[in-house]
């Protein structure tokens, strides 16, 4: 991770966080296909979730189906780390709670999740190419 001055680096990492912010927004929102819009869609892209596979189809299918009609989510990142590997890639890593309410009769449930979004620069886009995701 030498080789990039700090300038780039901040710019890089700042630019990262915001996009991170973006997506927790959308999924709070339950807006599936803008959380995943930067996902690659070329093929390629690694998606995981709990130890399975996931093409982006199956992963926004996924989603859809677990939290269609969930009545509240709240998302909250613990701690999150950049790493700025060059000018075109870098990982975002964190782990958080969330707080779901599925409709008016089930109760609020807590559960705790750890995420890895690797992000490179791709015709001038950060897209994310490998996501990963372990809930419990």
């Amino acid at each position: 991770m030498t080789g990039i001055d700090g300038a780039t680096r901040k710019e890089i990492e700042r630019t990262i966080n915001a996009l991170m912010a973006d997506i927790v927004s959308a999924a709070e929102t339950g807006n599936w296909a803008k959380t995943f819009t930067r996902l690659t869609r070329k093929p390629g892209g690694m998606f995981f979730l709990n130890n399975r596979h996931y093409t982006l189809k199956s992963l926004l299918a996924f989603f859809g189906e677990e939290y269609g009609g969930t009545k509240s989510l709240r998302l909250r990142v613990v701690k999150s780390e950049i790493l700025v590997f060059s000018p075109q890639s870098a990982v975002w890593i964190g782990y958080g709670d969330g707080q779901i309410q599925r409709d008016d009769a089930a109760p609020e449930t807590t559960y705790s999740f750890t995420e890895t979004w690797l992000w490179q620069k791709i015709d001038g886009e950060w897209t994310v190419t490998h996501y990963h995701e372990s809930t419990g």
